[in-house]
């Protein structure tokens, strides 16, 4: 198995060598965000005493969530503020 290029980095720092650890349950993901949105996820998990990827895990996996098992009652109320507006906006002159 290759080592990662965070692994070589940290073997080249410590003078250690450091044998991979395969984990078949886990990936890694790395992701650049807009500095707001960063700022954002560290208020939240500051807020709750989670880390930065703790929250965006949480938050990426309950949005996956919704979209395989929409909750019904959320999708109706929904549906009913976009027909509220639709029927407040005046109809186009054709």
């Amino acid at each position: 198995m290759t080592k990662n290029r965070t692994t070589q980095w940290l073997e080249e720092q410590t003078g250690q060598s450091l044998d991979p650890v395969p984990n078949e349950s886990m990936r890694h993901l790395s992701m650049r965000l807009p500095v707001e949105l960063h700022q954002r996820l560290e208020t939240l998990a500051t807020s709750q005493g989670e880390s930065v990827s703790q929250v965006a895990r949480r938050l990426l996996e309950r949005g996956i969530e919704d979209r395989e098992n929409p909750n019904r009652e959320a999708l109706d109320q929904a549906i009913a503020t976009l027909e509220h507006f639709r029927l407040a906006i005046p109809p186009t002159a054709a």
